[in-house]
């Protein structure tokens, strides 16, 4: 015995239909379909019933979705459909009501009151920004030679987007901050010092999605003057957020809520702060808490202290202090040299022999240990001689001193 028509799919092709004239969705583009499951439950099933239906999986792929005014057309896989029709299509079976909302859609068909065979098929379609989802239900009665046929059977399917036709508009840049002429009090920076800490503010930051902020770091020295100091910006992995330029975080339209760290670098040090995404009725409730200002931002700023010299001082003032290293130098080294000098004189002047005697200062060891003679005289003729004769001329006799 054949089997009934209406148990199997028929293939209709559908022509793709005009975007209507409200605009793009953000729905239409490229979507990747995934199996088609297909269960049945058999309440009443004879033999003439033909071939006992039982459940199966057809196989996904890629579809493209399309907008049509309040509708969607999807097409792909071999298959086209709308929004408006069920997914199980066969002669007979027809859409009786229909509804739809922004991102849902429910169709029900039946056959015609005077067709033996009568079956209802409700299809309802859900979607959001990037997931589709088909859940078709189906009911079929019909008799053969006094034997009742009753089955049902449930059919589901999920789509997935991978890339949009039209994509959103990128939220705009937060305007630059205006420049501040720097305050006469200010001139103390005129030349910083070396870094002292990583500042960024503020610490946490709640954000709706569609919204964008730019937090402010700075590397700072003792005083509190801001240095120019290179600073990194790492935005951790999140769906719908990314940083442009650096610094300044983007969410999309459709993010979902979530907690996004965002980790902040400059040499060798790091802060962490964090993007808090909430949906509006949940950003109000965290703000009447007390812990964000009407800004949703944290009062506290996240630190990190940097050790002096971690980063690099600025050049002036490393320049300075060389200068004056350099003349302490100077002034030791010549005080050195100036006590090497005098310790050398004091030397050479201890070591310096005595100037020798002149001749006339000349004495023997006899006069040295003689007492001192003026005169002496000749004992035999009497004649005075010099206290240094030894001998008288005349007749050679000694000579004797003269008391």
């Amino acid at each position: 015995m054949r089997r009934l028509g209406f148990l199997s799919l028929a293939s209709l092709c559908l022509a793709s239909l005009g975007h209507a004239e409200e605009g793009p969705s953000r729905l239409a583009g490229r979507w990747q379909a995934g199996p088609l499951s297909e269960v049945w439950t058999v309440q009443q099933w004879g033999g003439a019933c033909g071939p006992r239906p039982s459940g199966s999986s057809q196989a996904g792929g890629l579809v493209q979705v399309e907008q049509n005014g309040a509708e969607l057309s999807i097409a792909g896989l071999g298959r086209a459909f709308t929004t408006r029709q069920c997914w199980e299509q066969f002669p007979g079976l027809t859409p009786a009501t229909h509804s739809a909302s922004d991102r849902a859609w429910k169709t029900v068909c039946r056959t015609g009151p005077s067709d033996p065979r009568q079956a209802k098929v409700t299809t309802a379609i859900s979607a959001t920004d990037s997931q589709l989802s088909l859940n078709e239900t189906g009911e079929y009665r019909f008799s053969i030679n006094d034997q009742i046929c009753l089955a049902s059977v449930r059919r589901t399917r999920s789509y997935r987007l991978l890339e949009p036709k039209f994509k959103p508009p990128s939220p705009p840049l937060p305007e630059p901050m205006p420049s501040v002429a720097p305050k006469a009090e200010d001139a103390r920076c005129a030349h910083p010092g070396p870094p002292a800490r990583l500042e960024v503010r503020p610490e946490r930051k709640l954000l709706r999605a569609g919204e964008s902020f730019r937090f402010n770091a700075r590397v700072l020295d003792e005083r509190g003057c801001s240095l120019g100091v290179p600073i990194r910006w790492e935005l951790g992995s999140a769906e719908g957020v990314r940083q442009s330029p650096p610094g300044t975080v983007l969410v999309d339209a459709g993010a979902k809520e979530q907690e996004i760290p965002l980790m902040v670098r400059a040499e060798q040090k790091s802060v962490q702060v964090f993007v808090e995404i909430a949906s509006s009725e949940r950003y109000e409730a965290l703000l009447q808490q007390g812990s964000f200002n009407a800004q949703g931002e944290s009062q506290k700023a996240a630190e990190a202290t940097i050790a002096t010299g971690a980063i690099g001082a600025d050049s002036a003032t490393t320049s300075e202090a060389g200068d004056k290293k350099t003349r302490f130098l100077v002034v030791v080294g010549a005080l050195l040299l100036g006590l090497l000098a005098l310790v050398a004189a004091l030397f050479v002047r201890k070591r310096k022999p005595e100037p020798a005697p002149r001749a006339s200062q000349v004495i023997t060891p006899l006069q040295a240990l003689s007492p001192r003679i003026t005169r002496k005289i000749c004992p035999l003729c009497g004649v005075n001689y010099p206290g240094e004769a030894v001998f008288c001329g005349s007749d050679g006799a000694s000579l004797v001193p003269l008391n």
